[in-house]
């Protein structure tokens, strides 16, 4: 199984710029975006956009850290939950910005990627999205509620598939995203 380092800040600029996207946008939506942007950006570019633990949830994959930083988690850290305070304004389920983001924390390729999820997915119906989600072959191989594998959100038809398979198995545990 494929694992990253969370970069827990760039986490927190993803949601702002999320938030600042599309104000209200609701926790059901900031994490297929993720999922998403990830998925795109591992499939294009040999590595995900922020790296969080995956999880296959009832209604589709969540990134595990992200969801407990929206929840507001009582177990993360003070220092986090202070500028996750600062920067949005979580009124379950809806997140808006308290700020801008800081941009200089992504790759042009991560923009990319986030602004293309957040335009396919982020506006798709519950039913629809759910559909889409339970469709991925990451989320079709994990045990409920388990831990989503990245090596299975390559796609099959992806043509550096084995090579970024490869790299991943060489370089993810030493990876900050």
């Amino acid at each position: 199984m494929i694992r990253f380092h969370l970069n827990e800040g760039k986490a927190i600029e993803a949601l702002v710029w999320l938030a600042n996207e599309q104000p209200g946008i609701t926790f059901y939506y900031i994490v297929k975006v993720l999922f998403f942007a990830d998925k795109i950006h591992l499939n294009r570019y040999g590595r995900p956009i922020l790296g969080d633990q995956y999880v296959a949830m009832p209604h589709g994959p969540v990134p595990s850290t992200v969801y407990d930083m929206l929840g507001l988690d009582k177990f993360l850290d003070q220092g986090l939950l202070d500028e996750l305070k600062k920067s949005l304004v979580i009124e379950a389920p809806a997140v808006k910005a308290a700020r801008k983001p800081d941009m200089s924390v992504f790759s042009k390729s991560d923009i990319e990627c986030l602004r293309e999820s957040l335009r396919i997915y982020g506006h798709m119906s519950f039913g629809t999205l759910k559909r889409v989600t339970h469709e991925e072959e990451a989320y079709i191989d994990a045990p409920a509620n388990g831990e989503m594998d990245y090596l299975k959100m390559i796609d099959k038809e992806n043509p550096n598939r084995e090579h970024i398979e490869r790299q991943l198995l060489e370089i993810s545990k030493y990876l900050s995203l």
